[in-house]
């Protein structure tokens, strides 16, 4: 079964190199957007300082991508229309056409640096800071109107340290639920915030690793479509 998946993934590889060179200048270069995929020993090394086991489909796929470092476009379709009317039925006002199905994800980091906050940037903490920022807010009085919504996921997963950064997309940050517990163990996620418009929106994009560079590739095909290459 796994010999069965890397074919598939090393076939999805290859579509996406040409994809990449269609849609990113100088076009017809194939970029060099991943560096060597990591080894069993490398992927042991993460998940002994995770203290987890990755899903089956997360060490498969990295075995061949280690990293994306081009912005891709992300559309949702389906599961993104019902996201929006989730969304909106929270939000419950016209800040949600801010969501629109296409946002670009800006890279996914190599797997050894998935969940290492960098030296000024802790995504996930600093997420859980803007919450406790908007709660002390109504507390005190304040007339901020702020919105936190989870969409596919369980209230509070900010909190959880196996909700872990992996990338940076257009909207803010990507993570990767590794709660083994949890039903949506491996599931991929996005998360939209601002200060300035006082929400903080959780949201699923795909249900696993595998099907998230699915997703990549046919969001590669849709723009060539729109754009008529």
């Amino acid at each position: 079964m796994i010999e069965v998946e890397r074919i598939a993934i090393v076939r999805i590889k290859e579509e996406l190199d040409v994809l990449y060179s269609r849609v990113n200048p100088p076009y017809g270069v194939i970029p060099k957007w991943h560096a060597p995929a990591a080894t069993d020993e490398e992927i042991a090394a993460v998940e002994k300082r995770l203290g987890i086991a990755l899903p089956a489909e997360v060490k498969e796929v990295c075995k061949e991508f280690s990293g994306i470092t081009d912005s891709a476009p992300y559309f949702m379709g389906e599961q993104f229309r019902f996201f929006q009317e989730k969304a909106a039925g929270v939000i419950g006002h016209e800040s949600a056409s801010f969501l629109e199905d296409n946002f670009r994800v800006n890279g996914i980091f190599p797997l050894n640096q998935w969940g290492v906050p960098d030296e000024i940037w802790n995504p996930r903490i600093e997420y859980c800071e803007v919450i406790e920022e908007y709660e002390e807010s109504k507390a005190d009085g304040d007339a901020i109107e702020s919105v936190v919504a989870y969409i596919g996921c369980v209230e509070g997963i900010l909190s959880d340290e196996l909700f872990v950064h992996i990338g940076n997309s257009e909207s803010e940050s990507v993570f990767i639920y590794l709660n083994a517990s949890s039903e949506n163990f491996g599931a991929i996620y996005n998360v939209d915030a601002s200060r300035s418009e006082a929400f903080l929106l959780v949201y699923k994009i795909a249900d696993n690793y595998l099907d998230f560079i699915e997703c990549i590739k046919k969001s590669l095909e849709i723009q060539l479509q729109s754009e008529g290459a």
